[in-house]
C-alpha cells in the first residue's frame, strides 16, 4: 500500500477469494454440510469463485480429451505435465484471473484431484449428499428485474395466441408441425404466472389466465382415438409428451375432472410406444432405436403424473430410468443413444436426465452411483454455465439446478438472470418476446424462444411446485 492506495501490483492478491480453497472438497463432496452449503450461497455472491471455478472446468475439458489411463500408470507427471500445457494456452484469455496465486493454486489442486476423481478406473464411491442446511429459503428466481421481463413475456405470449388456443410456429419463424409442442411450452410459461399481470387496454387485450384456458382447450382438442396429441409423423412423440407435461401440471396447478381422462388416455398412449429398451424414439422407423432426447419428456411426464396420484406407472418408469443407466458413461454424462454418443453435443442430455431423477426423488430406481455422478456433472455445469446461444439447454440446466436438495444445490446466479432479461425486446410490437436467434430457434421461432425464457426466469417457481408433487408421491 502506498498512500492508502492499492499498489497495482498487489491488485491480483487482492481481487483472489479465500473462499475459492474449498473448490476441491465441494467438488469432492468432502465439506462438512453446513460448509458446503455456505460455499454454495457465496457463489451465488462471489463472482471470483465463480471464474475460478469456470476456469478449472475448462481446463479439466482439455485434460479429459486425454487417453484412458490402465491402472499401472503414475497419473501425477501426466496430470502435471498435462496441465502446464493447458494452464500455457489459458493464460493468453485469463492473464489476470491467473495472476492471482491463491486462485491459480486452486485451479492447479482442483485439476489433479478432479481428474483423478474422474479418470481412475474402479471409483465408484458416490460423494455424501450433505444434509439441508437450517437456513431460510431461498428468494424465488424471478426476484429483481427479471420479474418484469417474466410479466412481458407472458403478455406477449398471451397476445400472439391464435383465437383456437394454439401458437403458431409459422407465423413466427417457426415450423408448423411443432405447433402443439409450442403450445404446450407456451402454457408451461404462462403456468408460472403468480401476479396474472394486467393487461392493457383495448379490445383484443389478452390475459395470461385466459390464454391458459384457451391452450387446455386446443391441445385436448387434438387428441385421437390412440391418445397421442396432434398428427402421427416421426417427431410426434415430441408435440405429444410435451403436450401431456403442460396438461398434467395443469391438472396439478387447477385439478379439473375434465382434464384426468384425457391425461390418463395420453399415459396409455406414451406407455404403448415405449420400447423393450425402456426409452422412447422417433416414429415409423422399424428398429428405430430410443434416444435420450425424446426418452426425458414421456419420462418426467410418468414421474409427474405418478406423483400426482395416478398409479399403474412404475414398470414405465422403471424402463425410463433403465435407459438413463444404460446412456450413462463414468463421468456422469448421458448419451443419445449409447454412452459415449454425443450426437447434438453432450451439454443438454445431463440436465434433462437429471430433472427426471430430482423429481423421482427416492423412487428412482437409477443405481446410486449412476445418480451422483449425475447430479456432480449437473452441478459442476451450473457453476461453470455458458452463456446464451442454447435457452434449451440453459432451461433443462435451470430447472435441474433448481430442483437439487438444498444442501447441494445452485441456486442460478441473479446476474445470469439479468442478463437474459436484458435481451428481451424492449419497444414496438414485440415488446416482451426475444429473439429467435438460439440454436433451436429456426425451428420453434419466437414462441419457442419466449417460453423457454420466461420457463428460466420462473424457474424457482415451478421448481417449488413440482417439490410439493414429490414429497407427496
Amino acid at each position: 500500500m502506498r498512500g492508502g492506495n492499492l499498489d497495482p501490483r498487489e491488485e491480483p492478491e487482492k481481487l483472489a477469494c479465500a473462499m475459492s480453497a474449498n473448490a476441491v472438497a465441494f467438488i469432492q463432496g468432502e465439506l462438512l454440510p453446513e460448509t458446503a452449503a455456505r460455499f454454495v450461497r457465496h457463489l451465488d455472491e462471489c463472482a471470483h469463485c465463480r471464474d475460478e471455478v469456470r476456469g478449472a472446468s475448462e481446463v479439466l475439458g482439455r485434460l479429459a480429451a486425454l487417453p484412458e489411463p490402465c491402472e499401472e500408470i503414475d497419473l501425477a507427471p501426466r496430470v502435471m505435465t498435462a496441465f502446464a500445457r493447458a494452464l500455457a494456452t489459458e493464460s493468453a484469455r485469463r492473464t489476470r484471473r491467473l495472476r492471482a496465486l491463491s486462485g491459480a493454486v486452486a485451479a492447479l489442486v482442483l485439476a489433479a484431484a478432479a481428474l483423478a476423481w474422474l479418470r481412475v478406473p474402479g471409483r465408484t464411491n458416490a460423494p455424501a449428499e450433505p444434509a439441508p442446511p437450517p437456513a431460510a429459503p431461498a428468494a424465488p428466481a424471478t426476484v429483481g428485474a427479471s420479474a418484469g421481463a417474466t410479466a412481458d413475456a407472458l403478455l406477449w405470449l398471451a397476445r400472439a395466441q391464435e383465437p383456437s388456443g394454439a401458437w403458431s410456429a409459422s407465423r413466427w419463424g417457426g415450423r408448423p408441425e411443432y405447433d402443439i409442442a409450442l403450445t404446450g411450452l407456451a402454457l408451461l410459461a404462462l403456468l408460472n404466472d403468480a401476479t396474472e399481470a394486467a393487461p392493457t387496454e383495448g379490445r383484443d387485450a389478452a390475459t395470461p389466465r385466459a390464454a391458459r384456458e384457451r391452450a387446455r382447450a386446443y391441445l385436448l382438442s387434438t387428441q385421437g382415438s390412440d391418445g397421442r396429441f396432434g398428427p402421427e409423423f416421426a417427431a410426434a412423440p415430441y408435440n405429444h409428451s410435451i403436450a401431456a407435461v403442460a396438461l398434467i401440471e395443469s391438472f396439478g396447478c387447477s385439478p379439473e375432472e375434465s382434464l384426468r381422462a384425457p391425461i390418463d388416455r395420453a399415459l396409455a398412449y406414451i406407455c404403448a410406444t415405449q420400447s423393450p429398451a425402456g426409452g422412447w424414439g422417433y416414429l415409423g422407423s422399424p428398429g428405430e432405436e430410443p434416444n435420450t432426447a425424446l426418452t426425458c419428456w414421456p419420462l418426467q411426464a410418468l414421474v409427474l403424473a405418478r406423483a400426482l396420484g395416478r398409479p399403474g406407472l412404475d414398470d414405465a418408469v422403471r424402463g425410463g430410468f433403465a435407459h438413463l443407466a444404460r446412456v450413462a458413461d463414468a463421468r456422469g454424462r448421458l448419451g443419445y443413444r449409447r454412452a459415449g454418443d454425443f450426437l447434438y453435443g453432450e451439454d443438454t442430455l445431463a440436465p434433462m436426465g437429471a430433472l427426471c431423477v430430482l423429481l423421482a426423488r427416492d423412487a428412482s430406481p437409477l443405481p446410486r452411483d449412476v445418480r451422483a455422478r449425475l447430479l456432480d456433472t449437473v452441478m459442476l455445469a451450473g457453476v461453470a454455465r455458458k452463456n446464451g446461444g442454447d435457452l434449451y439447454r440453459d432451461f433443462f440446466l435451470t430447472a435441474a439446478l433448481e430442483a437439487l436438495p438444498p444442501g447441494r444445490g445452485a441456486r442460478v446466479p441473479e446476474d445470469a438472470l439479468r442478463a437474459l432479461a436484458a435481451r428481451q425486446v424492449r419497444a414496438g410490437a414485440e415488446r416482451g418476446s426475444w429473439e429467435p436467434r438460439d440454436r433451436w430457434g429456426s425451428a420453434g421461432g419466437r414462441v419457442y424462444v419466449t417460453s423457454v425464457a420466461a420457463l428460466i426466469l420462473t424457474a424457482g417457481e415451478r421448481a417449488e411446485r413440482l417439490s410439493r408433487w414429490a414429497a407427496r408421491s
